[in-house]
Formats: C-alpha cells, sequence, structure tokens
C-alpha cells in the first residue's frame, strides 16, 4: 500500500509510533512516501534524531519511493494531523493512530470453496506472481482464508465492508458465477458481487466455476491414466469433448456443471433447455459430471501453462491475478 504522509505529521507525533509505521516501509510491506520532503516540518524533525533513527527513516523512503516507482501500488492512503479520519475520499486521509491499525492488518484473499480453490489461484498465476503470493504468505503478510460457500461469503462481505477501518484495501475476494449460460450468473452469486460492491475488489469467474478452467489436456490425462473404471472415464470425457460443437452462441463446456452433471435441479432444466442437440448417449454419459474431487486436478503445479493458455482461460483469469498482486505492493 502506497503510505503518503503529511509532513506536519512528524513533528507532531509520537515517536514510538512513528518507529512502527518505519518499520513497514523496511520490510517493504507498505511503501512511504513525505508528501513534501523539502518542508521545514519534516527536515528540522529528521535533523533531531538519532543517527541510526535518521537512517532507517531514509532507507525507508528510499525504499517505498523506488518499489513504488518500478511496481506502483493500486491502494494508496494519506496521513494527516486530524482529530478524525475522513474514508470517503478516493485516497482515505487518516489519523496516525487509524493507519497504523489498517496497515498492521494482514492481506486476505477469501476464496468460495476449500482448498482447491487456492491451487486454481497459484495455477493461473505466472512464476513471479507466485512467488509474490508465497512470499506474502511465508512473511505472515498475507492469509488466505476459506470462506465457507456463497452464504457464509455474503454475509462475510457485508461485514468487511462496514469495518473499513482494518479491511480498506486488504480483501480480495474469488467466487464462482455458478453460471448455466454467458453473462448470466446465478443469484447467489450475483448477490455476493453485490455484496463486495465498490469496497472489496473480486473476482467473479466468467465460466461456471474453477473446474471449468481445466484444460483438455488435463482431462483426458484424468480419463486415461487410471486403469479402474478407465472405460466409463473415456466414455465421459468423449463425451464432454463433444459437446464444444453442440451450440453456436458460446461454448456449453464452460457451464456445464463438472462436479455434479445433471443431477441438481438448476442442472435438468438446462440440460432440457440448452442440451437438446446433445446425444442422448452423450447425456447419459455425463449425467453423474466429473466427481467432487475434479477439481483437485488444480493440485501440485502440473498444468503446464500452455495448456491453460489455449484453453483453460488463462486471458480469463490472470489479468486479475496481476490486478491482486498490484492491490497487495
Amino acid at each position: 500500500m502506497r503510505v503518503v504522509i503529511d509532513a506536519t505529521v512528524f513533528p507532531e507525533s509520537h515517536p514510538r509510533k512513528l518507529s512502527v509505521l518505519c518499520d513497514h516501509g523496511i520490510e517493504r510491506r507498505h511503501r512511504l512516501q513525505v508528501d513534501d520532503p523539502d518542508s521545514p516540518h519534516f527536515v528540522a524533525w529528521l535533523d533531531g534524531l538519532a543517527e541510526w533513527q535518521r537512517v532507517d527513516w531514509q532507507t525507508a523512503l528510499e525504499l517505498g519511493s523506488r518499489d513504488d516507482g518500478l511496481e506502483p501500488s493500486l491502494v494508496e492512503i494519506r496521513i494527516v494531523v486530524a482529530e478524525s479520519s475522513s474514508w470517503g475520499e478516493e485516497h482515505p486521509a487518516l489519523t496516525l493512530e487509524d493507519a497504523l491499525h489498517l496497515l498492521g492488518e494482514k492481506f486476505q484473499i477469501v476464496l468460495e470453496g476449500d482448498a482447491e480453490d487456492r491451487d486454481f489461484l497459484l495455477a493461473m498465476s505466472n512464476e513471479q506472481q507466485q512467488r509474490f503470493l508465497l512470499d506474502r504468505e511465508a512473511q505472515k503478510a498475507l492469509d488466505v482464508v476459506l470462506g465457507g460457500g456463497v452464504d457464509s461469503m455474503i454475509k462475510r462481505a457485508r461485514r468487511d465492508c462496514e469495518q473499513r477501518d482494518s479491511t480498506y484495501g486488504r480483501r480480495w475476494y474469488l467466487f464462482d458465477s455458478d453460471a448455466l449460460r454467458p453473462r448470466e450468473p446465478s443469484s447467489k452469486s450475483k448477490e455476493l458481487r453485490n455484496a463486495c460492491g465498490t469496497h472489496i475488489p473480486y473476482l467473479q469467474l466468467s465460466r461456471r466455476a474453477i473446474e471449468n478452467y481445466l484444460p483438455l489436456d488435463t482431462l483426458r490425462n484424468w480419463a486415461y491414466s487410471k486403469r479402474r473404471a478407465q472405460r466409463h472415464r473415456i466414455a465421459k470425457f468423449e463425451a464432454f469433448l463433444r459437446l464444444k460443437d453442440q451450440k453456436d452462441d458460446f461454448n456449453i463446456q464452460h457451464y456445464f456443471n463438472m462436479k455434479h452433471g445433471f443431477k441438481k435441479k438448476r442442472d435438468k432444466r438446462a440440460e432440457a433447455e440448452d442440451y437438446t442437440t446433445v446425444p442422448q448417449a452423450d447425456r447419459d454419459a455425463l449425467r453423474e459430471g466429473f466427481g467432487e474431487d475434479i477439481g483437485r486436478l488444480f493440485q501440485g503445479g502440473s498444468i503446464e501453462r500452455r495448456h491453460l493458455e489455449r484453453d483453460g482461460g488463462w486471458q480469463d483469469v490472470n489479468p486479475n491475478v496481476a490486478r491482486l498482486v498490484a492491490l497487495m505492493r
């Protein structure tokens, strides 16, 4: 987070609180900058410090300027001398106390599902992005939180929006669209998107769920790699392959319920509306879906990026990962 400090804050603030702020900059958790480094308020304060303190502050400010110049942060706050903080501005103007409270909060990535969503996020990240996310976790600056399903996430999002003093610029949500067709997310997914509003950055998948981003080569390996029930798996995979050519206006593979097939009420209705040209034998092969564990194919970094780029939706998801990284800087 970019932290622009009003020069008048320094002579007006307790040294211990300023020391905590300086540590954020030295440890590169946030990018510190002074709004007017030539201000007499700041220059006189800096000259009055012990040499080691002055070196620390110079280091923190140099790191903040350099890092933000190379890879700008998308989130900025200002620290000002005021009786209370102002959150309604484009860049919130905070008291030092409120700023320290916010800066001390870990960034949270909130996932709708289970650990498979985390594997999906890493799979859709390039090497540099993966390293950044894993390093932040190791540094205890990032928590990846399991949201417990869409209903729980809606409640969490509303609560996070009410607690701006600890969540501003500190949250990012990932959730399914549960869409049966393009640009038609389920009512619950839309409710979650609305709950996030403008306060919580999020990625609502354009395809139905993470499993709909599995490359065909990955599914092919899944179908042919096991001896037990291999014929059943192959029939299911080949039926899924043929779905791509069944509709002219969209790729139905992206909205098929990969886990449960046509077992649920919404999918039975979709079968009657969107799968009428699919041969009955193929619908029967796909009726049970690929199973609850199909998302585990994202584990272990075994999916090749060229496969993701070809039919796994890389162009859809990776720009959002890049934005996530920029939000965390």
